[in-house]
Parts: C-alpha cells; structure tokens; sequence
C-alpha cells in the first residue's frame, strides 16, 4: 500500500514538473523574452527545443493524408 502511494506521489511530482517547464517555455522563451529571476533555465529549455525532431510541411500533409486515409475522410 505504501509503495502504491509513494509511485502515485512520484508520478504526480513528474507530471507536475514537466507542465510547468512546458508553461513555463510557452510563457518565455517562445516569445523571445527571458525569465525574470533564472534566465539559464530558458536558455536551457530552448536548447532543449531545438535538439527534437521538426516536420517539415510535405511530411507534415503525408501524415495528415495517411491519418485521414485510416479515419476515412
């Protein structure tokens, strides 16, 4: 039972975590100004951002054209 509780507790702090960094960059650094107090943790999460994997327009309409393909629009 306890264990149950502290995996719950641990997963809820994670999730927790991860929306603030995600508000957090959509807040700041997405528009281009820094964080008022920790400006290396908006440069740390654009460097972030900028090492994931971008679709570009044509894979964008390939994913979209086979999506609609499986949901028969």
């Amino acid at each position: 039972m306890l264990w149950s509780v502290l995996t719950f507790s641990l997963i809820t702090l994670l999730v927790l975590a991860l929306a603030s960094a995600v508000a957090i960059y959509v807040a700041f650094p997405r528009r281009g100004a820094d964080l008022p107090v920790v400006p290396s943790v908006g440069n740390l999460l654009g460097r972030i951002v900028n090492r994931l994997p971008v679709l570009t327009e044509a894979e964008g309409r390939a994913l979209s054209d086979v999506v609609d393909a499986k949901i028969g629009r």
